[in-house]
């Protein structure tokens, strides 16, 4: 649970310590001087009289009457548990049978980490037999206080997560129960709340102090119904508020004279709780509504023109009567997040303010789900009627922006790719030819052709090289795509620039020409390649997250699909931004004057990576391990997967030189020197991010160690013979035996090279044999190593 809320049993001990003031409803008292009553002060007994008739209000029905106790019931279990909007949830269960009714309305605590005995924060119940019955509203530990029933500003002014702020509402819903014959009771601290009205037809409330056998009485029945799991758990008459509508009993009419009270039927129920769009078990709940900033728009049918303020009806249409202020027919319903209401709750305060809300409801929900364009469409061409929706669209949006609305911009740029020319057809006419698949749009023909276009190779250029190798990188750092395959396709000059189908990202290879590149992203002609680079890929990422379906994407309370999407995006660009940053910086090179067995790998230390960066530089062999020159992220680099599988922590004398070497470095050190090199091998530089596996790998040129400089060794100092003594055949020449160490002639220079010199054997001189010769000593010649 999170930190700032409370649990049940600290919202408990808080309506302990405070007598119940401010807890669960929301006081809708003015400030006043005199000492207002609490419930704990009552004795026995208090009566309270309202300076209000039973005609008061007329416009008000049951249906308002149920809207504005429900409202109360939301707003005070969302204050009492301090709980977000999204956190309040309402599931229904119906439990009726053919003999009884009984339906269950469960308020939830949807935090996470809430304990399921916390869960359920209040429940609204009817029950009955033979289509009549009782309403319960009960409220978990909250408290009706009689400051609650003074009229005044409500203190619900500039809460944004509750709707009522009049300051009436409550007395206005008890008197308008009673005017259709409804008995109210309320319980709540060990108080009965009785309402009626007085014989000169006002309203009065009259609050009794129960006996202890009457609080006994209470619990034993609670207890039974929570037992018989009627009731989510058991209702106490001290720590809870129970309104009940629709109890037999006495009571007195509008005008005073005494009556019967009535039941309340399941007919009017279940009227009453569709002033509730979350008591609603609307079908296919993601399919049905749209959730938007600015509130919902609602596709279903059953509610189809109704107008909800924050899940709460304002107005019901009926084939004769619009929910509309404006009087015009509501073609869909809504759910503003945002306004306020006239003093009947029934409409937002002016027509222009209903209209500019569903249109910014309809501005968001099409970026959302394009294919609400042709339904938008309609409504901005219909005249008989004109609807609600759209009606002041021309001055509150515009008219040139309705039109981008209601047509696809690129509409003439796609047909001028297929090298045709457009024509409208009427719409009996493309209704039939479509029925039958004879025609499609022009939208949907560029698909085809796109999808069809043969593959194009990626040319050996560097731009197209980069491109790809690039692309390639930022994909498997993408979750749920990190399988999918590119294709170039030769498209020609279809406008289609990329298509998304099954496991494959068809690019169009206009995208590996760096020009074209530019035309396309609008950037100036002189822009650094690696910079176009950059756009381009940063361009082809965006729509391939822009192509994937909503189900490969994260739905939280918090957070909607469209900004995971932004997510992903982000992490994709900065790793992106990352490699490249840093990759334009990295450099394998001799060390000068290039005569020595050592290596220098240098980057860009100023680089954007954070510099507690685990950072882990590699040096391979290029005859050992070539093969992985071409891989592309940090964890394929894991020495598991290496040929040359043991990576030796640095280069030293007693290390082999064909080892391929690994160190871990700080990103600010920029160099890392690896020396005692194999001379003459080739040898290429790896540098990882360790702790981001999907990172992209930074990979340097192949950089060969240099050899020995070749030299000649004058081996006379100053004139006298080396101290290497002359050489003397002792045997004849013919005979000397170059496998022979014995027959070596073994000399040593000033930097401890060796050296043989092994001597042709003379070729025959006429099949005669060659005798023995006896050389004197010859001078020892120069040599070059």
């Amino acid at each position: 649970m999170a930190a700032n809320q409370p649990t049940l049993q600290q919202v408990l001990d808080d309506l302990e310590t405070s007598t119940f003031e401010d807890a669960g409803y929301e006081s809708e008292s003015f400030e006043v001087q005199e000492e207002e009553t609490a419930l704990s002060s009552i004795k026995k007994s208090l009566t309270i009289c309202f300076p209000i008739r039973s005609n008061y209000s007329p416009s008000w029905n049951t249906s308002s009457a149920f809207r504005e106790l429900v409202q109360n019931w939301r707003d005070g279990i969302i204050q009492s548990f301090k709980l977000k909007e999204t956190q309040f949830h309402v599931v229904k269960e119906n439990k009726s049978t053919d003999l009884k009714a009984d339906i269950l309305f469960k308020a939830l605590n949807k935090a996470a980490g809430v304990a399921d005995d916390d869960s359920c924060l209040g429940f609204i119940r009817f029950s009955g037999r033979r289509g009549t019955g009782i309403v319960e509203i009960t409220s978990r530990a909250a408290s009706l206080q009689p400051k609650h029933l003074d009229f005044g500003q409500s203190d619900k002014w500039g809460k944004t997560n509750q709707a009522g702020v009049h300051g009436e509402g409550l007395k206005v819903a008890l008197l308008v129960f009673l005017r259709r014959n409804h008995r109210v009771r309320c319980i709540s601290g060990n108080v009965t709340w009785n309402f009626n009205f007085t014989t000169a037809g006002k309203l009065v409330a009259r609050l009794n102090k129960m006996q202890q056998e009457a609080v006994v009485r209470e619990k034993r029945s609670a207890k039974k119904l929570k037992d018989d799991n009627s009731v989510p758990f058991q209702v106490s008459p001290y720590h809870d508020v129970r309104f009940f509508i629709g109890e037999k009993g006495k009571g007195r009419d509008g005008i005073g004279e005494s009556t019967q009270r009535e039941h309340v039927t399941l007919e009017t129920f279940n009227k009453w709780y569709r002033s509730a769009l979350f008591l609603l078990d609307l079908p296919s709940q993601e399919e049905a509504i749209i959730t938007t900033k600015h509130g919902e728009l609602i596709l279903d049918d059953s509610v189809q023109g109704n107008l909800y303020l924050k899940g709460l009806l304002l107005m019901e249409s009926s084939p004769d009567y619009s929910a509309s202020i404006s009087g015009w027919p509501l073609k869909y319903a809504y759910n503003f997040r945002h306004g306020v209401t006239n003093r009947d709750r029934q409409s937002v305060t002016s027509s222009s303010n209903e209209c500019r809300t569903i249109l910014s409801i309809w501005s968001d929900a099409l970026q959302q789900k394009p294919s609400l364009i042709a339904a938008f469409h309609d409504m901005l061409l219909s005249t008989n009627p004109l609807y609600a929706d759209v009606h002041l669209a021309e001055s509150l949006m515009g008219i040139e922006s309705a039109k981008k609305m209601s047509e696809d911009p690129r509409l003439k740029t796609i047909i001028q790719g297929l090298g045709r020319t457009g024509s409208r057809l009427p719409d009996c006419y493309w209704s039939i030819l479509s029925r039958f698949h004879l025609i499609h749009t022009a939208k949907k023909e560029q698909e085809n052709q796109f999808l069809k276009s043969r593959i194009a190779m990626v040319s050996a250029d560097k731009f197209a090289e980069s491109l790809h190798r690039l692309l390639r990188s930022c994909i498997p750092g993408i979750p749920s795509v990190a399988h999918i395959n590119i294709e170039f396709v030769q498209a020609g000059q279809l406008r289609l620039h990329t298509y998304l189908k099954d496991a494959t990202f068809k690019i169009h290879e206009r995208w590996l020409d760096s020009e074209q590149v530019v035309g396309e992203l609008g950037l100036s002609s002189n822009v650094q390649e690696i910079d176009v680079l950059f756009h381009a890929v940063q361009w082809l990422v965006k729509e391939l997250i822009e192509q994937m379906s909503e189900g490969q994407f994260v739905k939280t309370e918090d957070h909607t699909i469209e900004w995971d999407k932004r997510r992903v995006t982000n992490c994709a660009v900065q790793r992106l931004f990352e490699y490249m940053n840093v990759n334009n910086s990295v450099t394998l090179q001799q060390t000068p004057p290039g005569n020595t067995n050592k290596l220098i790998l240098g980057w860009n230390r100023f680089s954007s990576w954070c510099q507690e960066a685990v950072v882990s530089v590699q040096l391979h062999h290029k005859a050992s391990c070539q093969e992985i020159h071409a891989r592309l992220l940090s964890k394929e680099f894991n020495p598991e997967k290496l040929p040359c599988k043991k990576l030796q922590e640095g280069p030293a004398e007693d290390i082999k030189p064909t080892a391929c070497f690994s160190m871990i470095v700080q990103p600010g050190l920029g160099s890392y020197s690896f020396e005692n090199l194999n001379r003459g091998s080739e040898y290429f530089a790896v540098i990882i991010k360790q702790n981001e596996p999907d990172s992209i790998a930074l990979i340097s040129q192949m950089c060969k160690v240099p050899r020995l400089p070749a030299e000649v060794i004058d081996l006379t100092v100053d004139g006298t013979l080396a101290l290497t003594p002359p050489f003397r055949a002792v045997k004849p020449i013919e005979n000397l035996d170059i496998l022979q160490p014995r027959d070596w002639y073994d000399a040593r220079s000033h930097n401890v090279e060796g050296a043989v010199i092994g001597i042709p054997k003379p070729k025959s001189t006429n099949g005669r044999k060659r005798q023995p010769e006896h050389h004197e000593a010859l001078p020892r010649p120069k040599r070059v190593v």
